[in-house]
């Protein structure tokens, strides 16, 4: 059975397990510091690089019952990284390296359900990744706006490692298998078009430590997107164009951390 089938059976058994019993509610609230890496490259040659700090505020839902839970979390989040690489000129070819700041803008939301206990967790769920990068231009270089969303479903898990004092630490890890890719560019020089990425597998590796509420994650997560298809553009000068996004790769270490705000449970009789 497929990544796909599983999806589907958990979500059908779901209802049937959890038709009587009692709901624990459970609300986190927080932040999430993160450094991110942004390339494009075509072979062994590196078209651009943006690299720089993004802070998020972040927030998580749980409900769980006996063993099953589900939980919607999201962070959104912005930052000025530093962009060094190459922007198509004005008058039509590569011009030289131009260094500007990069805008980016980043909303994670994500599903899961699956079965938790204290020792940890192993669940499926639905990651959608929206960004947005803005790259400021000068008298000779256009300025660049796209935005990028990926869908991805994810099979992950969760087991506890090892105790210290009051810290419970775990080893989380998750791998997304990409649903859709999708790809808008806006430019004052080519006007605005969208572009189909190549998708790519996107994996996250944690080391979540829990204290009396209080929830630290290091993580590292990556993301490949392979080159889109060319599009014909026609460019201000009224000349034609071919363009594609190159083979990409998204780097970012980071630090989530969470305050349980709150838990509440609920004795819920079948109807």
């Amino acid at each position: 059975m497929g990544v796909r089938g599983i999806f589907a059976s958990v979500l059908l058994l779901l209802p049937v397990s959890l038709a009587h019993a009692e709901f624990i509610w459970q609300v986190e609230l927080g932040g999430d510091v993160r450094w991110f890496d942004w390339r494009e490259h075509e072979g062994d040659k590196q078209l651009l690089m943006e690299r720089g700090p993004v802070a998020a505020a972040a927030g998580k839902i749980l409900v769980q019952k006996e063993f099953f839970y589900t939980s919607l979390a999201a962070t959104l989040g912005a930052g000025i990284t530093h962009y060094d690489g190459h922007l198509q000129n004005p008058s039509g070819g590569l011009g030289p390296v131009y260094e500007a700041p990069a805008f980016e803008q980043v909303l994670d939301t994500e599903w899961q359900v699956g079965l938790r206990e204290e020792g940890g967790n192993v669940h499926i769920g639905l990651v959608r990744r929206d960004w947005r990068r803005m790259i400021s231009g000068s008298d000779t270089v256009s300025s660049a706006e796209e935005r990028y969303r990926w869908l991805l479903m994810t099979v992950g898990g969760e087991v506890g490692v090892f105790r210290a004092g009051p810290w419970q630490a775990a080893l989380a890890m998750d791998i997304g298998f990409p649903v859709n890719s999708w790809e808008k560019v806006y430019s004052d020089f080519y006007g605005n078009f969208e572009l189909e990425p190549g998708a790519g597998v996107f994996f996250r590796l944690g080391l979540p430590l829990r204290q009396k509420g209080w929830l630290l994650q290091p993580y590292y997560q990556q993301q490949g997107m392979l080159a889109s298809r060319a599009v014909m553009r026609r460019g201000a000068d009224n000349n034609l164009y071919l363009l594609h996004q190159p083979e990409s790769v998204r780097r970012e270490v980071g630090l989530t951390f969470l305050w349980q705000i709150g838990q509440k449970k609920d004795e819920v009789v079948a109807q």
